[in-house]
């Protein structure tokens, strides 16, 4: 998750950048509005991105099918009678029927489903911030220094994810997995772990609210920004193009 966010951010970034720093977005502008230009770039690139994660589920999918055929595991109810059957096929490789029985224990609709949903919300999100910073930058460089609060963002949800590897149940998974800039990532780490279905209500509604809106502050500078050239910016002078008209 933390791989495909920032590497279709990244695609929607850079596009913005390429178009402004070659001046074609002067041309386009004149016949789209600022926020169905970036909608636009956002949705494309996020329907790749969701292309490929439904190849992923469609390839895990059947080799879990082929997997059950091949032991004559039930995936779904994962009883002791099916772990036996499993133990007898594999009594000559202890280690790889334990990770088979933890393999099958796990609730893989489940998992399908957010891996979609938060890729989904989190993409959204910060896919829009990618757009606002790639619109107020001038230049690759410059745009690389811009979102580096961001990238440390995703980092520190990155390294929370490993720490939630070990303990998902401890109170910096859980409260990283509600909040919405590192719950992509943290909840996808703990989705395997059975969390409760009212902690995956509550942080992918906090995740697409906040989504919308970021969507909508994004919006406000990206319309500025795209039309702003040859002057370095600064935070500070991009938060006051949330006030112009």
């Amino acid at each position: 998750m933390f791989f495909f966010i920032m590497m279709y951010g990244s695609m929607v970034m850079q596009s913005v950048v390429e178009e402004k720093s070659n001046r074609i977005i002067e041309v386009i502008i004149s016949s789209v509005k600022p926020f169905d230009l970036m909608m636009g770039k956002i949705i494309g690139v996020g329907l790749v991105g969701l292309l490929q994660l439904v190849v992923w589920l469609i390839i895990g999918g059947t080799a879990m099918f082929a997997m059950q055929m091949v032991f004559g595991i039930n995936v779904n109810t994962s009883s002791a009678a099916d772990m036996e059957q499993a133990m007898a096929v594999l009594q000559n490789n202890p280690g790889l029927e334990a990770s088979l029985n933890q393999l099958f224990s796990i609730n893989w609709l489940q998992v399908g489903i957010c891996l979609i949903v938060y890729f989904t919300g989190g993409y959204l999100m910060f896919g829009a911030l990618y757009a606002m910073f790639g619109s107020a930058a001038n230049d690759s460089q410059e745009v690389q220094q811009l979102v580096m609060p961001m990238t440390i963002l995703l980092l520190v949800s990155f390294y929370v994810g490993f720490a939630a590897t070990r303990n998902p149940e401890g109170a910096m998974a859980f409260w990283c997995s509600l909040i919405p800039f590192t719950s992509p990532v943290v909840m996808m780490v703990r989705a395997p772990f059975e969390v409760p279905i009212w902690e995956l209500l509550v942080s992918m509604v906090l995740l697409f609210v906040t989504a919308i809106l970021t969507v909508k502050f994004a919006a406000k500078i990206y319309r500025v920004g795209i039309l702003m050239t040859g002057k370095k910016v600064n935070f500070v002078e991009i938060f006051k193009w949330l006030n112009y008209k």
